[in-house]
């Protein structure tokens, strides 16, 4: 577990501006800066694809890629190297996502509402997905579980998965694994915006899809917004946030995972335990401790 420092403490309503505005302000307004960035790379991958994709690799990731795609022998190999207790628990999650979604499957249903007249409901899989899995300050192996399984057990033919290179060229290990595991189709070493404006636009490597989902930075939901014309995306999420309320029976160890859980996803989440006496609040990576209806303890 990482470890984590304290910001400030005192009261919420003694703190200095700054570091009070830090905690409590959830504005999630698109930032300008991000919102043109994310536009001027979508205009470089619709006008030189390939290209423009490995240029922003070399930019954003520092690497140079020589193929776009990770044959599929390298994520099927990962999935045989990584840690063995890794692979116990990426295997449990596949297990419990799967049967997850196979009891929510859409059934065909038929109906005969006047004699002669019959209303039909056909559930078809769509015929190719993406997949973003983010792999920048931290790599997650679950987004890729999570993102493909479920297309998999609806039935979608292909599933293509996007998540950036590491320092070697190709996604982490444990990513490469978790892809072979759900049933990736294919996969690519791209990241960022410009995966998503590979997906959705399609380039001379990369297949052009019909949804994305998954999770990602500012850059990530600002360009599935601005690409919402071309490709139908999940849910436009914005920084991570949690609530755990909790008394003095809860584990102490089991609060601090869920709130690193949230915490890593970004500088801008927001992880917070309200317990009986105080409140533990936690914000890109620093812990607030704050004195409430008694003595900190």
């Amino acid at each position: 577990m990482k470890q984590l420092r304290y910001a400030a403490t005192g009261r919420l309503a003694d703190l200095p501006p700054a570091v009070r505005n830090r905690i409590v302000d959830r504005n999630s307004t698109s930032d300008a800066g991000v919102s043109s960035q994310v536009s001027r790379t979508i205009d470089a991958v619709r006008s030189h694809g390939d290209a423009a994709l490995r240029a922003l690799a070399f930019e954003f990731d520092g690497v140079e890629l020589v193929e776009l795609e990770v044959p599929q022998e390298r994520y099927l190999a990962a999935l045989g190297s990584i840690d063995r207790d890794l692979r116990s628990a990426m295997e449990a999650a596949a297990r419990n996502i799967e049967r997850v979604h196979r009891a929510w499957l859409p059934e065909e249903r038929t109906i005969e509402v006047e004699p002669g007249v019959v209303i039909r409901r056909r559930p078809s899989p769509l015929r190719r997905v993406g997949v973003y899995a983010p792999g920048g300050s931290a790599v997650y192996p679950s987004s890729v579980l999570m993102g493909v399984i479920p297309a998999r057990v609806a039935g979608v033919p292909e599933i293509i998965l996007c998540s950036p290179p590491s320092s070697s060229g190709i996604p982490s290990d444990a990513v490469l694994a978790a892809a072979a595991l759900a049933g990736a189709t294919r996969v690519f070493a791209l990241g960022g915006a410009g995966a998503i404006a590979a997906l959705a636009l399609g380039t001379r490597s990369v297949p052009r899809v019909e949804t994305i989902v998954g999770p990602g930075n500012a850059y990530v939901t600002e360009a599935k917004l601005q690409l919402a014309r071309d490709v139908r995306t999940d849910l436009p999420a914005g920084p991570s946030e949690i609530l755990i309320v909790v008394d003095d029976s809860a584990s102490p160890e089991a609060v601090a995972a869920e709130l690193c859980a949230q915490a890593e996803h970004g500088c801008d989440s927001a992880a917070v335990a309200l317990l009986i006496g105080y409140y533990l609040l936690q914000g890109g990576g620093s812990v607030q401790r704050i004195a409430y209806g008694g003595a900190e303890r």
